[in-house]
C-alpha cells in the first residue's frame, strides 16, 4: 500500500513537471544573415513583411538542411520527404523535421529567371500538439 501511494505521488509530481515544460506557443523568430552558413540558397520572409530577415532558409550547398528560429531556438530541420503537386512541376510540398518539431512547406513557383526561382507558400509549424501557419514568399538562386 504504501509503494502504490508513493508512485502516485511519484506520477502526479512527474506530470505537474511535464505540464511546466510543454509548448504554451510556437513563436517564429527572424534568422540573421550571420547565423546561416554559406549563406543562404533559398529564403522565405513573411508575405506580409517582404524587407524583413528570413524565417526559413536553406543553406547554400546543404539542399537537405533548413534552419528556422521557434520560441527564440534556431532548429536545424532534415528534409523528410518532397513532392510535386501537379503536373506542371510548379506547385510543392516538403516535410521537414528535427525529431521535436516538424514543418510542412507547401509553395508555387511564382517565377524563373536568371536570379533564380521565386515562390510564394505557407509553412506549418508543430511543436508537439501545437501548429502555427505563416504566409511565406522568398525563392532560391542568384
Amino acid at each position: 500500500m504504501k509503494n502504490s501511494a508513493a508512485l502516485a505521488v511519484l506520477l502526479s509530481t512527474c506530470s505537474m513537471v511535464l505540464a511546466q515544460h510543454a509548448p504554451t506557443g510556437v513563436a517564429i523568430g527572424l534568422l540573421e544573415r550571420s547565423e546561416i552558413p554559406n549563406g543562404a540558397g533559398c529564403s522565405y520572409t513573411q508575405a506580409n513583411q517582404p524587407n524583413a530577415e528570413s524565417v526559413f532558409a536553406i543553406p547554400a550547398e546543404l539542399n537537405d538542411v533548413a534552419l528556422i528560429r521557434v520560441n527564440g531556438v534556431i532548429h536545424k530541420l532534415t528534409r523528410k520527404s518532397s513532392k510535386s503537386l501537379d503536373a506542371k512541376g510548379t506547385r510543392f510540398l516538403e516535410q521537414w523535421s528535427d525529431g521535436i518539431l516538424n514543418v510542412t512547406f507547401r509553395y508555387r513557383i511564382t517565377g524563373e529567371g536568371e536570379g533564380g526561382i521565386a515562390s510564394e507558400g505557407r509553412l506549418t509549424v508543430m511543436l508537439g500538439k501545437i501548429r502555427k501557419s505563416i504566409s511565406v514568399r522568398g525563392g532560391c538562386g542568384c
